[in-house]
C-alpha cells in the first residue's frame, strides 16, 4: 500500500510539473528562456519511461509518461511557434 502511495504522489507531482510551463508560455507568447535540447531529451527519457511501464506491466509509471510526452510535446510546438525565427537556438 505504501509503494501505491509513493507512486500515485510521484505520478501527480510529475504531471503537474509542467503545466505552469505551459500556461506561462501560452499567456506570454514566448518560449525565449526554454532550451530546445532539454526538451527533446526529456521526450526521449518520457517515452523510455512509457517503454519501460508498459514492458515490465507498472501501469502508474508508463500512464504517466505518457501523459508527460503530451506535455512535452506541447512544450516543444510552443517552443517552435513562438520563438521569433531570427533568434531560434538549439541551447
Amino acid at each position: 500500500m505504501l509503494l501505491v502511495i509513493i507512486s500515485l504522489i510521484a505520478s501527480i507531482t510529475s504531471i503537474f510539473s509542467l503545466i505552469p510551463q505551459i500556461i506561462k508560455i501560452y499567456k506570454s507568447r514566448s518560449s525565449k528562456d526554454l532550451s530546445l535540447m532539454m526538451l527533446i531529451n526529456f521526450l526521449v527519457c518520457s517515452l523510455s519511461w512509457v517503454a519501460y511501464g508498459f514492458l515490465t506491466q507498472t501501469e502508474t509509471v508508463w500512464i504517466t509518461n505518457l501523459v508527460m510526452t503530451v506535455f512535452t510535446i506541447i512544450l516543444i510546438i510552443f517552443k517552435i511557434r513562438y520563438t521569433p525565427k531570427a533568434a531560434f537556438t538549439y541551447d
